[in-house]
Formats: structure tokens, C-alpha cells, sequence
């Protein structure tokens, strides 16, 4: 039994090192090429190399680089852009250096320099397991800390810089990359909490376990953990299906860019997917005295969910993970989500996403060893041993997935306004106008125009397609006037998200052309309504479309609106929207009036 817990525990310590190696030795030798060239004041050809040290990953060289010669350019912009790729590359090389035992040490010597602020107070990692991992954990949150506060900071930098969409990209990118590595902190400082629930029958002071707790005490205590990791599990699958947006957000972006955000997200998918699933007990959640709150995760069988957006990204598995794959999903059926993996972005051939798959292939099988387990323990002190092979299992596979080097998409350095989209509605005069009311239990008719901002100009960029999703819920009511039109919500909000994945469901096939449903509220209505446009010479699209309001409420409501397009290589590409949508106000008479 000994030995299959070692195996159900046990990931390839090694199996990311050589490729760890490789950039520790390119850092070490792009470094001594970096101050030679910052001893010369060869100031554009230092920022050449840190541009590729940040797209290889030698952060250590880029941190040098950039915190040198951000100080040296004149134009406010470009110091805010110098800043930010400092700051970024400092929060990457702290965070290398934490999760590279015995091998970060020699490069932070080798880029020490009087003053250097990118040194980490704490070199000493330790070992990962037993009292030693226990000792420096504290040491490891607080680096992840810092490291997502810097890359806070580098975003928030580019706001300060007053260039508006140019930093858009950046922006974003820098702020997934922060939600990723502070979900990661909460993921350890959950793992650091799993001692509480750990029962014992031995007595007080005896072992390396807590003291006696009753068995109720313990589900209870079991049951808050097992809520907070499922939380945590659904925050990452959400962010997960912003990297979604991300990666088709922004056209033009090149081959080898959208593989590497690809990438992230089939790691945050296998982390939320492993917060989720490790502490599955099968008896444990039968028991009477153990119940979880999971409220949300009532609404949809949320575990299914978590195991089609693993199994979408991955194309390449062996034998062993499919069929464990497969023993979930029974298990488990399926989820209400409608988003289609049709159009979801592949997994390409990088040295990322070969140790992704190599590291989703061994947490699988070893995650469903230990659920195989599971379902064979008795009492609370075999579950209290489930959860601790379940948090040595996680503490591996989060630390595997951070551990694999890190590289900067080169879309990065392309500093320009994207493609983005505005909506107007249109009276019978052809004017535009902000909101429209009508008669409570009447349809409402739209006439509409989504222009298309920043497009590139010729080939080899054409568009084929263009459509629009038109969303309002009875539980959206606003008290608005109707002639303020607000601007969008910011980038990666949660209904941009919503809406895209409904618009990528649409243009699948998948879905009818409206819809009208009942949400998660009680009594909450939900109309959807899909709008084709043809573009003309101004890219510019005109279209009608009836929006079926007939049981809403007297009421003020925004309409929530997100466009996409397909190019002529059949590409699906997300348009970010400008603007919010127009007000529509219910009014309890027969008269139909348009306000401009």
C-alpha cells in the first residue's frame, strides 16, 4: 500500500529541468553580453537583446537590461514602456528563482551588482517536501506575492503612460499573467491550512499530526476546505476561458505568440481542474454530516465542466490518461455549458506544451489513482490520509506548472491600437440614437450599425463573416438616464467573456439565432438575439433584428452586446467592444417614442 501512495504522489521531479537548464545557461551567457553592451552605452542594441531575453525567457538578463536603460530615454511614454518591461521582468525572475531549487541560486549570483533591486532577500529554497517545505513556505507565498505585485505595477504603469489602446495587449496580457500567479498563492496558502483538518487518534503532543478532533469536527472542518478549493478551482476556470478571449482577441497576432498563450491556458485549466478533483472523497460526500455550501456549483454539474475544458485542449494523450479521462467523465456526465471546443484554440508544437501535456498526462492518472483509492478508505483517520496525499499531489502539480519556463508572447513588443468594435442604433431617419423605449409586453425593434475600428488595410486580411450577440436580462435594470452612453466594461470582464463564448457557440451552429431563457436567478429572464452584418468599403456594417422584451418588466435595461468576425482562412477573431450598449426602457403606455 506504502508503495502505490508513493506512486499516486510521485510526479518526474526531472522532466522540466533540461529545459530549466537551457534558459538558466542562456541567461547566464546573454547577461555578460548585456553589460558589455550597457558598458559601452550601446543603449538600442541593449534593448534588441532584452526584447529577446523576454521572448526566451532569461529574465535575469531582461531585468538587468531594462532597469538600466529606462532611466536614459527622454519621452515619458517610452519610460513608462522601459518601466513596465523591468517591472515585468522582475516579477518573472522572482519567480523562477523560487521554484528552481539549487539551480536559481547561480544566476541571481552571476547578476548581482552593487545596488541590483531585482536580488531576492531569500535565496535559500529549500526542498519541497517535510519540515523543509514547511519552513520555507511562508518564504514561497510572499515571493509570489511580490512577483504579482510587480506585474501589477508594470500594468498599472502603462495606464499612467496616457496612450490609451496602443498598450492594450500589454495591458491585459499582464494582468491574466497576475491573476494566474495570485490564484497559485491562494492554492498554497489553502495547502498550508490542510493541517487543521488532519485527524489523529493519538494523544495530544504525539506525531506529526494535530490533536484529537471529533469525527464531526473534522468533516466540518474537511467540508470548509473542500468549498474553499473548489472556489479557488472555479475562479482559475474562469480565467482560463479569458485566456480563451484573449487569444482571439487581438488579429494579426502571429502563430508562434498564440501558441505560447495557448499554452497558459491549458496550464490554468489543469490547475483548476486539480484544485477541483484532488480532494474528491466519493463516501465523504454521501456522509450526512458533511455538507458543502457550493451554491453555484449546484447550478451545473461544475466537475464535468472542469473536465471538458481540460479534455477540449488536449488532442494528444496516451492510452493510460484517456481512459482515466474517460472514467471521470462517466462518473461525472456533462456540464450546461454551450461553449463549443470547435473553435477553441490547439495546442501546437512547443517545448511548453510538450511538458503541459507530458505533466496533464501524469496528473491525471495519478489523480484518478488516488480518487480509485478513495473509494476504498474507512473511517475519518483513511480520509484525513486522503488529504494529505491529496495536498502533496497538488503542491506538485502547481509547482510543475509554474516550474515550466515562462516566455513573453512577441505580439508583445507590437505597440499599436487594436481591432476593436462600436454598436449605434439608428432611428427611421438613419440618425443615431442612444436608447429607445417601448411599450411594456411589445417587442422591440433595432436598427443597427457595428463599425469596425483600427482594421488593417489589403491583404492578406479579409473578412468573410461578421455577427453580434444583442443580451438583456430582466435582472440588469439600471436607473441610467437614456442619454448617457457609458463606455464598455474593461477588457476580460465576465459577461465579455459570457458573451463570446454564446457568439463562438452561434457560430458553430450549435445555437438557434434567439433565444429567450430563464437565467440563474429565480424569475430572472434572459433574451439573446444574434445579428448578421455584411461589411462595406468603410467597415461597416448595417442589419435589422427583433429583440423579443415582451416579458420584461416596467424598467430601465442595458443592452450587452460583443461582435466577432471570421477572416477568409476561416480564423475566428473576438472584437473588442468601444462601447456600452444603448438603454432600453419598458414604459407601462401605448405610446412608442425614440430618444436621440
Amino acid at each position: 500500500m506504502c508503495s502505490e501512495k508513493q506512486e499516486v504522489t510521485s510526479l518526474d521531479k526531472n522532466f522540466t529541468l533540461s529545459c530549466v537548464d537551457s534558459i538558466i545557461q542562456l541567461d547566464i551567457l546573454t547577461l555578460d553580453c548585456a553589460k558589455k553592451m550597457l558598458g559601452t552605452k550601446s543603449y538600442w542594441t541593449s534593448y534588441k537583446a532584452g526584447k529577446l531575453a523576454v521572448c526566451q525567457g532569461a529574465w535575469s538578463t531582461a531585468a538587468f537590461i531594462f532597469e538600466h536603460i529606462h532611466t536614459m530615454v527622454q519621452s515619458t511614454s517610452c519610460s513608462h514602456w522601459l518601466k513596465s518591461l523591468a517591472q515585468l521582468s522582475h516579477s518573472e525572475k522572482q519567480t523562477q528563482s523560487f521554484f528552481i531549487p539549487n539551480r536559481g541560486t547561480s544566476i541571481i549570483n552571476h547578476s548581482t551588482i552593487k545596488g541590483d533591486p531585482f536580488v531576492p532577500s531569500e535565496l535559500n529554497v529549500g526542498k519541497r517536501e517535510g519540515i523543509f517545505w514547511k519552513i520555507n513556505q511562508c518564504n514561497y507565498i510572499e515571493n509570489l506575492i511580490s512577483a504579482c505585485n510587480s506585474l501589477c505595477s508594470a500594468e498599472e504603469t502603462l495606464g499612467d503612460s496616457g496612450m490609451g489602446l496602443l498598450f492594450g495587449f500589454q495591458r491585459w496580457f499582464l494582468s491574466l499573467r497576475a491573476k494566474l500567479l495570485a490564484s497559485v498563492v491562494d492554492i498554497m496558502k489553502l495547502l498550508n491550512t490542510t493541517s487543521l483538518v488532519q485527524y489523529s487518534s493519538n494523544p495530544a503532543g504525539q506525531g506529526e499530526r494535530t490533536v484529537p478532533v471529533s469525527g464531526l469536527s473534522f468533516l466540518q472542518r474537511l467540508s470548509s476546505l473542500v468549498d474553499s478549493f473548489t472556489e479557488v478551482s472555479r475562479r482559475m476556470n474562469k480565467l482560463t476561458r479569458e485566456f480563451d478571449l484573449f487569444v482571439t482577441s487581438f488579429i494579426g497576432m502571429d502563430r508562434q505568440s498564440a501558441i505560447i498563450v495557448s499554452a497558459l491556458a491549458l496550464s490554468c485549466s489543469l490547475m483548476a481542474f486539480s484544485a477541483g478533483f484532488v480532494f474528491l472523497i466519493p463516501k465523504l460526500q454521501h456522509s450526512e454530516n458533511y455538507n458543502t455550501f457550493n451554491s453555484e456549483c449546484l447550478e451545473e454539474p461544475f466537475h464535468a465542466l472542469l473536465l471538458e475544458d481540460l479534455v477540449g485542449r488536449l488532442r494528444q494523450i496516451d492510452g493510460a490518461t484517456r481512459t482515466s479521462l474517460l472514467f471521470l467523465m462517466k462518473s461525472f456526465g456533462k456540464s450546461k455549458s454551450c461553449f463549443s471546443p470547435r473553435l477553441r484554440n490547439q495546442i501546437s508544437d512547443s517545448y511548453e506544451t510538450r511538458l503541459m501535456l507530458k505533466l496533464c498526462d501524469q496528473a491525471v492518472v495519478r489523480i484518478v489513482a488516488l480518487q480509485n483509492e478513495a473509494s476504498w478508505i474507512q473511517g475519518v483517520e483513511g480520509m484525513s490520509q486522503t488529504i494529505n496525499d491529496g495536498s502533496q499531489l497538488l503542491l506538485k502539480i502547481i509547482s510543475q506548472c509554474i516550474l515550466i519556463p515562462f516566455r513573453t508572447p512577441k505580439h508583445f513588443f507590437q505597440v499599436r491600437p487594436h481591432v476593436t468594435s462600436e454598436l449605434f442604433m439608428m432611428n427611421e431617419d438613419g440618425k443615431q440614437v442612444d436608447g429607445v423605449s417601448v411599450f411594456s409586453g411589445s417587442p422591440l425593434s433595432l436598427s443597427l450599425c457595428l463599425q469596425l475600428r483600427n482594421m488593417p488595410a489589403g491583404p492578406p486580411f479579409r473578412l468573410t463573416k461578421l455577427f453580434c450577440i444583442l443580451n438583456c436580462t430582466t435582472s440588469s435594470q439600471i436607473t441610467t438616464e437614456m442619454g448617457e452612453n457609458k463606455r464598455q466594461n474593461h477588457l476580460g470582464s465576465q459577461d465579455m467573456v459570457d458573451l463570446n463564448e454564446q457568439l463562438v457557440d452561434y457560430v458553430t451552429g450549435s445555437t438557434r439565432s434567439s433565444r429567450m431563457h430563464c437565467g440563474g436567478n429565480i424569475g430572472d429572464c434572459i433574451v439573446n438575439q444574434y445579428v448578421h452584418f455584411e461589411l462595406n468599403a468603410r467597415s461597416q456594417g448595417f442589419s435589422t433584428c427583433l429583440l423579443d422584451v415582451s416579458s420584461f418588466p416596467v424598467g430601465s435595461y442595458r443592452i450587452k452586446w460583443h461582435s466577432c468576425c471570421i477572416d477568409s482562412g476561416g480564423s475566428y477573431w473576438s472584437l473588442l467592444p468601444l462601447n456600452a450598449g444603448p438603454v432600453l426602457t419598458i414604459q407601462d403606455c401605448k405610446i412608442v417614442s425614440v430618444v436621440s
